[in-house]
């Protein structure tokens, strides 16, 4: 029996569509997104100044969307603090950006944390969507490069500040 030629022609195209698929996984973070730009903001710091995520290029950043009254927001807070003293000297921010508070409220609740890395005011909540955050805490890993990594929806645990840490700072 003679093989026809369309059976050559289906085994092309299903080897040029499974390469495209292996090109494409490569270039997706390890949460399923490609890794994008992350959109830059800048914001008010609690100490008055302006700060931009432009500014941190060159560094790994933790863009953390939170509020004190969420619950799982307060309970990550140690977490994060503990991984920003321990990192900060290799390349390591947290940007805490707080969503729709005053920035009273802020304040006094950062100040009774001791909460150290830079806490940014997004009083408007013109951010949190930008990201594509659905709800509190959400925190985004942004490559020295700009690109957004991975996003993480809910509470970090220490567990997983620690494999986020080993992924991206100690080998970046």
């Amino acid at each position: 029996m003679r093989r026809r030629p369309y059976i050559f022609i289906a085994v092309g195209v299903l080897l040029i569509a499974a390469a495209v698929f292996a090109i494409s996984a490569l270039a997706q973070g390890s949460n399923g997104e490609r890794a994008s730009a992350a959109p830059i903001f800048t914001l008010e710091s609690l100490d008055g100044t302006n700060v931009s995520l432009g500014d941190y290029k060159g560094s790994v950043v933790l863009v953390n969307f939170w509020a004190t009254w969420c619950p799982p927001c307060q309970k990550e807070i140690p977490a994060l603090e503990a991984a920003y003293r321990a990192n900060k000297d290799k390349g390591f921010v947290i940007l805490g950006v707080d969503v729709g508070e005053s920035r009273q409220a802020v304040e006094a609740y950062a100040a009774s944390k001791n909460i150290t890395y830079p806490v940014l005011l997004d009083e408007e909540d013109q951010w949190m969507s930008r990201y594509g955050a659905m709800g509190l805490p959400m925190s985004v890993i942004i490559d020295r490069e700009g690109r957004i990594l991975q996003k993480h929806m809910g509470e970090l645990t220490q567990d997983e500040l620690t494999s986020l840490l080993e992924e991206y700072i100690i080998t970046p």
